[in-house]
């Protein structure tokens, strides 16, 4: 595998133009990781996604860790879908402290998902699944209509001039409606 990647080291050239082409490769290996040829692609494939995530260009065996982390993701995002239904999401106002005068200047939108088996879950466990499967959007926007709540909730106590930054993702900006969002 390694001399094949070496192959693609180099550019190709296609009357006169240069292509710098990357390759990637998941091996599975007989009976290990299946003892027919579907098992065998799959176990394979999913080696060469991961490979992928990692930045490309390289070459992954498939491996018992890798089919648990892909059982996990799986099983992850299949609840991802429910999450919003359920209520599970959870966001947290982390202060933004002044170190002039060490007063609170603001605060910062923080997403947890409170997974019914696996408890708090942070954003690093779950983000890139709700991009990949762009449940982002519908998350984004309950988000940004959580915090315009919270903001309205604490200016009916008078608390006034309230900044809340919230991350978003660049997924959230490839959507045709998102500047309308945020508008309204």
């Amino acid at each position: 595998v390694s001399e094949v990647l070496q192959l693609f080291g180099e550019p190709f050239v296609l009357k006169g133009i240069e292509f710098f082409v990357t390759c990637s490769a998941g091996v599975a290996v007989y009976p290990n990781d299946g003892d027919d040829p579907e098992q065998l692609l799959k176990n394979a494939d999913m080696a060469m996604y991961t490979v992928k995530n990692k930045g490309k260009n390289a070459y992954a065996f498939s491996s018992s860790l890798m089919k648990e982390d892909m059982t996990e993701r799986i099983e992850l995002t299949n609840h991802l879908y429910r999450a919003l239904e359920r209520n599970e999401l959870e966001v947290y106002y982390q202060p933004q402290i002044s170190v002039v005068n060490n007063r609170i200047v603001g605060f910062e939108a923080l997403l947890r998902w409170n997974h019914p088996t696996k408890g708090l879950l942070l954003p690093g466990k779950f983000i890139s699944l709700a991009e990949h499967s762009r449940l982002i959007n519908p998350i984004g926007l309950w988000i940004l209509e959580t915090v315009c709540q919270q903001i309205k909730q604490w200016e009916e106590l008078n608390l006034d001039d309230i900044k809340i930054a919230v991350n978003v993702s660049p997924i959230q900006f490839l959507d045709p409606e998102f500047f309308f969002i945020i508008r309204d």
